[in-house]
């Protein structure tokens, strides 16, 4: 996503903004796209206040690496910061990509740490029960929505209260 992101011309006051931990993904990152319109942030999610306000929250592949609590803590946080709306595209935790991950890494990479990884996201991952629950619990339940996008996705979604939906 942020292989895209990084080519947008960006004008008119447009701010995008990449936050990560550990160190390493923003020197990465602006090594990788030394003229790029992202800002680069190290940073705790769950501490870090941004500088300006925040429209939309994009959200990619992160919340499979969290437990229930620290889930409804992030999702409190994103509709706390976000004020027009926040989405999130994570991993479906469901058993067919679980063991089709297994085959394709088995068969195709030598990497031990990619072949254990990679099923173990996909176990990791919610179903879209857990996210009604994690969604309920944010008290957020009844604004956002669970979405089935192929190959096994799902992405999450929600507007902000002020923002009418059309």
């Amino acid at each position: 996503m942020s292989k895209h992101a990084a080519t947008i011309p960006v004008n008119g006051g447009t701010v995008l903004s990449g936050v990560d931990l550990h160190p390493w993904s923003r020197q990465s990152a602006e090594a990788s796209y030394p003229v790029s319109s992202i800002r680069y942030k190290t940073a705790d999610i769950f501490s870090f206040e941004p500088e300006e306000p925040v429209d939309f929250i994009i959200c990619s592949l992160f919340t499979h690496h969290l437990y229930d609590e620290q889930l409804i803590r992030f999702l409190s946080w994103i509709d706390e910061h976000a004020a027009r709306g926040w989405f999130i595209n994570d991993l479906h935790r469901h058993i067919i990509p679980y063991y089709f991950i297994k085959l394709a890494t088995g068969m195709f990479s030598r990497n031990r740490l990619i072949r254990n990884d990679a099923a173990v996201s996909v176990a990791r991952a919610f179903s879209v029960a857990d996210w009604q629950r994690m969604l309920d619990k944010a008290g957020i339940g009844g604004r956002a929505r669970v979405q089935w996008f192929f190959p096994f996705r799902l992405c999450v979604s929600c507007q902000a209260q002020s923002v009418p939906i059309q």
